[in-house]
């Protein structure tokens, strides 16, 4: 077995030059990435990055670059695919907390700021950094953002009204409230295979949101499961949209075009605890568990497996991603792992080139054969997965 190593570099990064909001580029140390365990290697990037820099969502952008938000250190980072990381601070509003990041449909990527100045910010792949609070509501709290159908960007605003926002690329925003309660909690968002946006609302009446792209928004409620909890959703391979409901009775849920909600709680366990959720390759849907904890599968028709051989009773399945190699790949930040799992159901996790203490969060597929995380532990890091794909 051959081990991928690495040599940590230590950059210090005057005050002065955070203060001044300059951009700062460091190239990370070299290192080696080899053959391991999951049949590919992984490398971890510091240098550039505070002890503190609690990197947060990671996401593909363009010209082969990875695009990550900093919350801790307040900044908008870049990765090259050899490790070159560029952080970008000048534009952003004082004491800002950057949450989600997405590309979006004018080439540039869109943020949410949910800081004492709330805000929707974009950044060119320059990095030119501006962001827009013009239009929010008095007490937002923007929260997912993602890239719609119509050519524009649509968040969550869990704030004092809640709100479904939209922004143009030009940075005019709107907010839609009617159909919402007061108690409402938008949280995760996702463009619809029928061209509308759907949303998980957790709060006091739980419910599956959808808005028009005019701004109409509805939500559906019947077919929860009582004291339902939902949270991640995505687009279907079937033309629906599905979600994971981590509530007094876990379920995989399923939502069509027309609000029709289905709720599948066979094959999960009473300390089951869905989480992130997408599309497989193989047309069905994986999640990750770090209830029981598990890797589930479960089919169009709401077939749900779940695969547990290869994980330990530590296992805190958190992210997952599908790999070019046909495998779905996952953060374990309960034994600081990255696991790769089968259509088969064949789990493998290894620690090889991860840090002392690393706490392995959010995962995405880069350009080529690549996939890149975040490391949220002692020693914060953005990672690089090479494989054999």
């Amino acid at each position: 077995m051959l081990i991928a190593r690495r040599i940590i570099a230590c950059a210090v990064v005057p005050i002065s030059a955070l203060v001044l909001g300059i951009t700062i580029t460091v190239v990370a140390a070299p290192s080696v990435a080899t053959a391991s365990l999951i049949g590919g290697g992984v490398t971890e990037f510091s240098a550039g990055l505070s002890p503190h820099s609690d990197v947060g969502t990671i996401v593909a952008g363009p010209a082969e670059q990875e695009w990550f938000t900093e919350f801790g250190s307040a900044a908008i980072g870049t990765i090259s695919p050899s490790g070159s990381i560029t952080q970008f601070l000048s534009g952003l509003n004082a004491q800002s907390a950057l949450g989600s990041i997405v590309e979006g449909p004018d080439g540039n990527l869109w943020f949410t700021d949910d800081g004492p100045v709330p805000a929707i910010g974009r950044i060119t792949p320059s990095g030119v950094i501006t962001e827009f609070s013009s239009g929010l509501n008095a007490g937002s709290f923007p929260n997912q953002i993602v890239s719609g159908p119509d050519g524009d960007l649509w968040f969550t605003d869990s704030g004092l009204v809640p709100s479904i926002g939209r922004i143009t690329p030009s940075g005019a925003i709107t907010e839609f409230s009617h159909g919402l309660s007061r108690t409402s909690v938008p949280n995760n968002i996702v463009t619809g295979p029928d061209g509308d946006l759907w949303f998980t609302d957790d709060g006091f009446f739980p419910a599956i949101g959808q808005v028009t792209p005019s701004g109409v928004v509805s939500e559906f409620a019947s077919g929860l499961n009582v004291a339902s909890y939902p949270d991640h959703i995505i687009a279907g391979p079937n033309g629906d949209v599905w979600f994971t409901d981590s509530g007094i009775t876990p379920a995989i849920g399923q939502v069509t075009s027309s609000g029709v909600i289905t709720e599948y709680t066979a094959g999960l366990s009473a300390l089951s605890n869905p989480s992130a959720i997408i599309s497989g390759p193989d047309g069905d849907l994986w999640f990750t568990d770090n209830g029981t904890p598990a890797i589930g599968q479960v089919t169009p028709a709401g077939a749900i497996t779940e695969f547990t051989a290869g994980l330990s009773a530590a296992s805190f399945p958190d992210d997952i991603v599908a790999g070019s190699n046909g495998n779905l790949w996952f953060t374990d930040t309960g034994t600081s792992a990255i696991g790769q799992v089968t259509p088969a159901g064949s789990i493998t996790e290894d620690t090889n080139g991860l840090d002392l203490g690393s706490v392995p969060n959010n995962i995405v597929a880069g350009p080529g054969a690549s996939l890149w995380f975040t490391d949220i532990g002692f020693f914060t890091a953005i990672g690089r997965i090479d494989s054999a794909f």
